[in-house]
């Protein structure tokens, strides 16, 4: 029998190397999805599900999320989901009246009787700041007075120089029925938004809601 030279033994075992190092990897299981009428819970599994979709999404339909709703054991206070340097998140909330869906790269999820779904946005720009609090008018009910305020308050390019100037913009009942709370901030000419989705029994009676309405503000409402 003739055998090989080496030369072409070495030659065959190196073309094998680097054919198996460029196959393709084995499929990475795909990451199951929320189907229709599921909900994302908050427990270690629901988290992960959470990172790998870049997806969230809470009933909120009665304006409570306690901490069974997402998975949690009774009397956790909730979590944070994301951060600033990740990518960003789509969140649907289902409220009373209908679907609110928002994107953010911070989610703080507040459970229990008196929680709330927080998140942050960061806006390119003065004009890209301004358009967002205008849509807040339909998105969370804002009273237009409110946003007029702080627009004008914060016209001035002194203010947030040096130091950080933060106002409660205000409080209104959205298109989806829920409660939301923007609180403007600036510094050094970049403004940032926390929106508070409010939740908890008491502020979704039917005079609640329309003390929200009226007068632009969740105080003096008992918690619940």
């Amino acid at each position: 029998m003739r055998r090989r030279p080496a030369a072409v033994v070495a030659l065959v075992a190196v073309t094998a190397s680097l054919l198996a190092a460029c196959s393709p990897a084995s499929p990475r299981e795909e990451t199951t999805t929320l189907g229709p009428n599921e909900y994302s819970r908050l427990d270690a599994a629901g988290i992960a599900q959470i990172h790998d979709t870049r997806f969230a999404r809470f009933d909120v339909r009665d304006g409570v999320l306690l901490p069974q709703d997402v998975g949690l054991p009774e009397g956790s206070s909730g979590t944070m989901v994301g951060g600033a340097s990740e990518p960003e998140l789509t969140v649907e909330l289902v409220g009373p009246d209908a679907t609110e869906t928002i994107t953010t790269r911070t989610l703080d999820v507040m459970t229990g009787e008196n929680g709330a779904i927080i998140f942050w946005r960061t806006p390119e720009d003065h004009d890209a700041a301004t358009a967002a609090l205008h849509d807040d008018q339909t998105v969370w009910g804002l009273r237009a007075q409110d946003v007029d305020r702080w627009l004008t308050e914060t016209a001035d390019p002194t203010v947030g120089q040096g130091s950080r100037f933060t106002r409660v913009v205000g409080s209104g009942v959205g298109r989806s029925g829920l409660v939301g709370t923007v609180e403007g901030s600036v510094k050094d000419g970049k403004e940032t938004h926390r929106v508070v989705v409010e939740l908890g029994s008491a502020l979704y009676t039917p005079d609640a809601l329309e003390t929200i309405r009226s007068t632009g503000s969740v105080a003096g409402i008992p918690a619940s």
